[in-house]
C-alpha cells in the first residue's frame, strides 16, 4: 500500500478517463455516492461527509479536499472544518478523521472491502505532512498456534479441548465474518488462550516512526464474573528476546466490542524488520454464576508512520 499526495490522486483520476471520476463539489453535510471519488468542499460552515459502505467499493480511493475557489479543482483552505466518517463510525481503525478549518487540507481514503483506511493526508493548519499513518490489516485466518507458528493453524473454536490456544469461528461465508474466540470460560479460573502472527514492516515505514496495534475485542453471551483482558507481546525477529509492546493488558469485559490500542516501541524498528506478535485473552469467570462466556477478537490492525 503506497502513500499518496493530492497531486498523485488528481493525476490518477485524469489519466483514467473513466465515467464517474469527475470532481464532485459539495457545500453541505451528506453521504457520498459509491461512484464519487474527488470531493471538492466549498462549504460556508463545518460539515460532515459520510463515506459509502466500504463493502460496496472495495479497492476504491476517495479524495476529499477544501477549496475557496469558484473552480472545483482548486485546493485551498476555506476556514471551515470537514469531518469524514463512515456508516459504522469507524475510519482508519478508529474515530472520525478531521481536516482542520485553517488548513489547505485533504484526505485520501481507501476501502479494503471491509473498512476505510487513510493512505494520504494534509490536515494540519500549518500544512505539515508529519504524522501520516497507514493501517495494515491482519487476516484472522492467518493466525497460528502460538508454540507452532507457521506449522499449525488455530483450531476450530470449541467449548472444550483447546488447551491454551484460541480458536477460529469461521462462520457462514457472505453472512458473518470470521472471529477468534476462547472456549467457554464459565466456571474457569484464569483461562489464558493465545494466538500468534507475524507482520513485515512495510517498505514505506518511516524508521523510528510511531507504530501501534489495534485489536477490536469484546465478550459474547455474558461477561466474565471476575475479569477479562487482552494483552499483546511484540518482538522483532532480529531481536527475539525483547518485548517492544509498551502497553499493559487492557480490559475487554463488555458485550460491546471496542478497539484496544497497544503502543509498540519503535526505537530500533526499521524497514525490512518482521514483528513477531502473540495475543492472549485472559478470562476469569470462576464464580460459575454468569453462564457461558467467550472472549473474542473481531479484527487486528497495525498502523505505521509512513515516509512523506
Amino acid at each position: 500500500m503506497s502513500v499518496k499526495s493530492l497531486t498523485d490522486v488528481m493525476l490518477d483520476q485524469s489519466l483514467s478517463g473513466a465515467s464517474g471520476r469527475e470532481v464532485t463539489r459539495v457545500t453541505t453535510s451528506q453521504t457520498l455516492a459509491p461512484y464519487e471519488r474527488m470531493i471538492s468542499c466549498a462549504q460556508t460552515g463545518a460539515i460532515t461527509l459520510t463515506l459509502p459502505d466500504a463493502m460496496l467499493v472495495p479497492g476504491s480511493e476517495v479524495c476529499i479536499y477544501s477549496t475557496v475557489d469558484a473552480s472545483p479543482v482548486a485546493q485551498g483552505g476555506n476556514g471551515y472544518t470537514i469531518t469524514v466518517t463512515s456508516p459504522d463510525g469507524t475510519v482508519n481503525g478508529g474515530n472520525d478523521e478531521v481536516i482542520d478549518a485553517a488548513s489547505d487540507g485533504y484526505l485520501i481514503m481507501k476501502s479494503d472491502g471491509h473498512r476505510w483506511y487513510k493512505i494520504g493526508e494534509d490536515t494540519k493548519a500549518d500544512g505539515s505532512l508529519s504524522g501520516i499513518t497507514t493501517t495494515v490489516p491482519v487476516s484472522l485466518l492467518g493466525l497460528w498456534v502460538h508454540d507452532a507458528p507457521g506449522v499449525t493453524h488455530l483450531p476450530v473454536q470449541a467449548d472444550t479441548g483447546m488447551v491454551d490456544d484460541l480458536g477460529v469461528e469461521y462462520n457462514l461465508f457472505g453472512t458473518t465474518a470470521p472471529v477468534i474466540a476462547t472456549m467457554d470460560a464459565d466456571n474457569v479460573a484464569a483461562l489464558q488462550q493465545y494466538a500468534r502472527f507475524q507482520v513485515p514492516v512495510p517498505w514505506w515505514y518511516e524508521d523510528g516512526g510511531a507504530i501501534s496495534c489495534v485489536l477490536n475485542c469484546g465478550m459474547r453471551t455474558t461477561i466474565a464474573d471476575a475479569s477479562a483482558t487482552v494483552d499483546l507481546e511484540v518482538y522483532r525477529v532480529a531481536a527475539p528476546s525483547t518485548d517492544i509492546c509498551a502497553t499493559d493488558a487492557i480490559d475487554i469485559n463488555s458485550l460491546t466490542a471496542g478497539d484496544k490500542t497497544f503502543t509498540i516501541t519503535p526505537t530500533a524498528v526499521v524497514t525490512g524488520d518482521v514483528l513477531d506478535c502473540r495475543v492472549v485473552l485472559d478470562v476469569d469467570s470462576s464464580g460459575g454464576a454468569t453462564g457461558a462466556c467467550y472472549g473474542e477478537i473481531y479484527s487486528i490492525d497495525l498502523t505505521f508512520t509512513a515516509r512523506t
